[in-house]
């Protein structure tokens, strides 16, 4: 699904290249549609790659995606964020957990809404560089430090949201 949105992507931003890394039993599938879209120039399968790379590899992306119709939590979306790389994703609860709804990325109902997010973004420096920012401010929001802060602060709220409890 991803790849075909791909492919209309391609032609509003000419210049479009995309990667895709890790490995799935959908590879065969890929690599067939890609030769059928002639489209070896510009799309890559680089498959598993080492966590210096794959750290590479997020610095240098314009944008990660996804359009997975389930996920737990969106870790992809979040180890990109911390490289400064914002988020086009399918609207799922993994990854409206990961992003920041117009501030780290961008969340879509389908492919649509995913060639005409990813497409405006791409021809939209500014947008992108602000998308940028968020991202970088989300993955921080994810440190341990701030997420036990949070938590405490959720727990404080709960307590004195409830009644006093007197001793007998």
């Amino acid at each position: 699904m991803l790849l075909d949105a791909l492919f209309t992507v391609k032609a509003t931003v000419p210049d479009l290249e995309v990667v895709f890394i890790g490995e799935g039993e959908q590879r065969g599938v890929l690599e067939q549609m890609i030769r059928d879209h002639d489209a070896g120039s510009w799309v890559r399968l680089v498959g598993r790659v080492s966590d210096a790379e794959l750290v590479e590899w997020y610095q240098r992306a314009w944008l990660v995606s996804s359009m997975s119709l389930a996920e737990g939590w969106g870790m992809t979306i979040t180890e990109a964020a911390g490289c400064g790389t914002p988020a086009v994703v399918s609207r799922i609860t993994g990854h409206a957990d990961a992003v920041w709804e117009g501030r780290s990325g961008l969340l879509v109902g389908d492919v649509a809404e995913y060639v005409a997010a990813t497409s405006g973004l791409l021809r939209d420096p500014n947008r992108l560089e602000q998308l940028r920012d968020g991202a970088r401010e989300r993955a921080a929001s994810l440190s341990w430090s701030a997420v036990a802060v949070a938590a405490m602060e959720s727990l404080v709220a709960d307590a004195r949201a409830r009644p006093a409890r007197r001793a007998p």
